[in-house]
């Protein structure tokens, strides 16, 4: 992958219903020098499988990389996403969450611009649902709304992120 590529690292368990959403979300990106990763932790619902029939060629091409693990919750699979991803850049993705179509390209843009900056991050937008499938409650978080006088506080930045992967243990 080229140095200027975003990898997107998705940890999943048993999330076949969703993932399929998450991943075609990731296809829209403007941004197109992204590699996706996802982490199976463990999946017993055929996750990784139904992905390697579903999107052969993401695969073939190494856009999607599969790799699989033993159950070990979703922080280990997103540093097992880290330790082989090859992007500059890292941002990172729940399997039943959603990228709206220029989420990368206008996280990333801030750090192909300005070499100095290291994490960007943006607003959100949090939706949840009920059993039969019907949105109960839609909530639009944007970037006003996150104060960087509170991140420091709080020390809570939102997942819509991105880092250079250099500094990885610095962060």
């Amino acid at each position: 992958m080229d140095s200027r590529t975003v990898s997107v690292i998705t940890p999943t368990y048993n999330r076949g219903k969703w993932i399929l959403e998450c991943i075609q979300s990731v296809r829209r990106q403007s941004y197109r020098q992204v590699e996706h990763i996802v982490v199976d932790d463990g999946s017993t619902d055929g996750t990784p499988e139904m992905l390697e029939k579903k999107f052969p060629d993401l695969v073939c091409e190494k856009r999607l990389k599969i790799v699989r693990q033993a159950n070990q919750g979703p922080g280990s699979s997103r540093n097992t996403g880290l330790a082989v991803s090859t992007g500059e850049f890292i941002t990172y993705l729940d399997s039943d969450d959603l990228y709206l179509d220029d989420h990368v390209a206008h996280l990333v843009e801030p750090l192909l611009s300005n070499g100095e900056t290291g994490v960007t991050y943006g607003g959100h937008i949090k939706e949840w649902y009920g059993p039969d499938g019907g949105m109960i409650r839609r909530e639009v978080v944007p970037l006003s709304q996150i104060h960087p006088v509170e991140l420091r506080i709080r020390n809570q930045i939102p997942i819509p992120f991105m880092h250079r992967k250099s500094l990885t243990g610095e962060i």
